[in-house]
């Protein structure tokens, strides 16, 4: 029995159990959701609509009808972690719990909302070097036909720091991690020794503290709130870590420590760029990232901008605007 393997049983002995379901891009793997076996069950981040069909085939093998979930709890709005909440609904009553800066992104009208918060930014996308044609495909990744639209409103319970959430399969301690997103959380169940870490926390991925827009317009800094929360995690002490993507793994210290140094030789490849002179956000990452596209544009122009954040509050590089445009340069 190999190493995942080994941590998937010691779940289920826990009475957890592991089911991951495909995606449609390759950036993140497959989505892992976590059933705390009841009845009534606890099910954390029920993952991506299209991925109904291989969830409930994974019920059945367990045992378990969908009608049992009483609760669902939600590490973030990502529609990779929460849009299979539409079937699932359908086919369940459970009580919704999220935390309140992350509502928006399940309501019905969220397409429509972003779409509107990108056309009120296209001066800053511009001025950060942003082609114009480039630009429209960054607004347009929130149309129907790449991201999933809810069709119903969803009532939702709030997750805070802090809170204590008592269920029919234990307690569960909330702890407020923004970074991804603003309102990020971790679910620990210390009962089992298990920590539910999203997006915040993987056994090989490097978490994206994606560009967003806050509800005033004004933008997300989401790389020195993920660096602040990943330090304030380290004294935690679960036995397992249970991502969003990726194996189960222990030794959080360790990874921790392991992320911090993939981050700072990033930045470093950012300064040592910009020793060629002063240049802009996008043609950063451009130059850190020159294989990508699609998708992958915005989210490398995301990991840029969230860096340039952190190495601008650090005072490593300055800016100047000129001709239109946001110029970084090392100071």
């Amino acid at each position: 029995m190999d190493q995942e393997e080994s941590r998937r049983t010691t779940l289920r002995e826990r009475g957890v159990v592991l089911v991951s379901t495909p995606l449609p891009w390759a950036q993140a793997g497959a989505i892992n959701s976590y059933l705390l076996i009841g009845p009534p069950h606890t099910l954390v981040d029920p993952g991506w609509y299209e991925g109904w069909s291989p969830m409930v085939e994974a019920f059945r093998q367990e045992g378990v009808d969908p009608a049992e979930i009483g609760a669902v709890l939600v590490t973030h709005g990502h529609p990779d972690h929460c849009s299979m909440l539409e079937p699932l609904l359908g086919a369940a009553s459970p009580e919704v719990h999220l935390h309140p800066d992350e509502r928006s992104k399940i309501a019905p009208d969220f397409v429509d909302y972003k779409c509107g918060q990108y056309r009120r930014a296209r001066s800053f996308f511009l001025e950060e070097g942003v082609p114009e044609a480039v630009y429209e495909r960054f607004v347009g990744r929130f149309s129907a036909e790449t991201r999933h639209r809810f069709e119903r409103a969803i009532g939702t319970e709030p997750l805070t720091d802090g809170q204590v959430l008592e269920l029919p399969t234990g307690s569960l301690h909330i702890v407020a991690t923004p970074g991804h997103t603003p309102g990020h959380v971790m679910i620990e169940d210390r009962q089992r020794g298990l920590m539910f870490s999203g997006d915040h926390l993987m056994a090989r991925i490097s978490p994206n503290p994606v560009l967003d827009f806050l509800p005033d317009d004004s933008r997300y800094r989401g790389m020195p709130e993920y660096l602040d929360s990943i330090e304030r995690i380290r004294g935690r002490t679960p036995d397992l870590w249970c991502g969003g993507h990726g194996p189960v793994f222990r030794d959080a210290a360790r990874r921790i420590d392991s992320l911090l140094v993939f981050l700072q030789r990033r930045q470093r490849r950012i300064l040592e760029g910009l020793e060629q002179g002063p240049a802009t956000s996008f043609a950063i990452a451009r130059r850190l990232f020159p294989g990508a596209s699609g998708l992958d544009v915005f989210l490398s122009f995301s990991v840029v901008v969230g860096h340039l954040n952190e190495l601008l509050d650090r005072g490593s590089i300055s800016e100047e605007h000129r001709d239109g445009r946001r110029w970084l340069q090392r100071t």
